[in-house]
């Protein structure tokens, strides 16, 4: 394989070298987000109790994530954890959670492990949401980072050192919340914290998010093709070009 196709967020220079082939870098986020016209409504409701989640799946949740979220639940004493994802309908896998919380001093009463459930009511179930948390490390969020954002959720991000780690950071900056970002985990739990602090803010998202974010170039598909094509053509290019790569006829 000679290309790699992504773009300066998700994979900028300084990663080049965990790359055997060439990055190329589009000149937009590298993928498109298709919107869902069947998703249910935006009803969220500010409430005295704060809820911080994620509906990632289990494997992305390390230990390393729940520590820096269990930071921020200290942070914020009103502030309860909702995790849901099909892995939680096993009881061995909820033990497992609220263990690992537990030796950060985070009782089981304030967290909340939901099981899987139908598309639409995985999408409605946003609403219980006031801050979504993207899983650090290795694998953060895609899919369940932009269903969260067309949901009018904002979507912390720690940006990683690492392609798997700086999914959301691409996402993020193409909707224009380049403010969701953070590039240490003390700056993820301080702008976590500001976030929850802005309940005016929070609940305009709710109403403008997902018409914002259908004009972004996140939502932008015919963008994207167009972006694809002129890199395809402009790889074509250089294969022609390269001495050894000339056509032959027959």
């Amino acid at each position: 394989m000679d290309y790699w196709i992504g773009d300066a967020t998700l994979a900028p220079p300084e990663l080049d070298t965990h790359f055997s082939e060439q990055i190329w870098r589009l000149p937009r986020t590298w993928l498109s987000y298709k919107t869902i016209a069947a998703a249910p409504v935006p009803n969220w409701h500010p409430d005295t109790t704060l809820w911080l989640g994620s509906f990632n799946n289990l494997g992305k949740i390390t230990p390393a994530t729940l520590q820096l979220w269990a930071q921020i639940l200290h942070a914020l004493p009103e502030a309860r954890l909702l995790l849901k994802n099909k892995e939680l309908g096993d009881a061995g896998n909820r033990q497992r959670i609220l263990s690992e919380l537990a030796t950060h001093d985070i009782a089981a009463a304030r967290v909340d492990l939901q099981p899987g459930s139908a598309w639409a009511d995985y999408m409605a179930e946003h609403d219980r949401l006031d801050i979504a948390l993207d899983p650090i490390a290795a694998h953060g969020g895609g899919t369940s980072t932009c269903d969260a954002l067309w949901m009018g959720v904002p979507v912390m991000h720690l940006e990683g050192e690492q392609v798997g780690a700086r999914f959301s950071a691409s996402l993020l900056q193409a909707i224009g919340r380049n403010e969701w970002i953070a590039h240490s985990p003390a700056e993820y739990v301080e702008k976590t914290v500001a976030l929850a602090r802005d309940v005016t803010l929070r609940e305009q998202l709710r109403n403008t998010q997902r018409e914002a974010m259908a004009h972004s170039p996140l939502c932008d598909a015919r963008g994207l093709a167009h972006a694809l094509e002129n890199a395809y053509s402009a790889m074509f290019e250089h294969w022609l070009s390269t001495p050894s790569h000339s056509i032959r006829s027959h």
